[in-house]
């Protein structure tokens, strides 16, 4: 395992312990899914952990728009994938409910968006990190014992 020195602020980052090949690869294999996008809202990448959240092969993403695929949730997805490309910001922790095409009932996700930038700092790609939240436990009252 190679290490590196980038640090913030003294502490050590994920990258001083893992090399860029190896992070990725992790990533691949995560139950977190993992989706980079164009300025076009086009799939360019994807893990196979995101191809199953949509119940979607991997193939059928690349090149396609978010609402080929999302169905009606794009609509509640493409205005948060946007304000990453026009802030250059990322937007965490955002949670997001509805139906997919291809999947019965509704599901919950969280989603955390991050800018990919260019030598120019500007944003060519927004990165999204997608976790599936299990629904709540139905919680049944019982009566006590008498």
């Amino acid at each position: 395992m190679r290490f590196h020195d980038k640090q913030a602020g003294g502490l050590p980052l994920i990258s001083a312990f893992l090399t860029h090949q190896a992070l990725l690869s992790g990533l691949d294999d995560s139950k977190v899914g993992v989706v980079i996008c164009d300025r076009r809202l086009r799939y360019k990448a994807l893990n196979q952990s995101a191809a199953e959240i949509h119940n979607f092969p991997i193939g059928a993403h690349l090149g396609h728009p978010l609402h080929e695929v999302l169905g009606s949730l794009a609509g509640k997805l493409v205005p948060l994938w946007e304000t990453v490309f026009a802030t250059g910001h990322p937007s965490s922790n955002l949670e997001v409910t509805g139906q997919l095409p291809k999947r019965s009932g509704v599901g919950r996700w969280l989603n955390n968006f991050f800018p990919l930038k260019d030598g120019n700092s500007r944003v060519t790609h927004v990165g999204c990190f997608v976790i599936e939240i299990s629904p709540p436990p139905i919680l049944m009252y019982c009566s006590p014992l008498i």
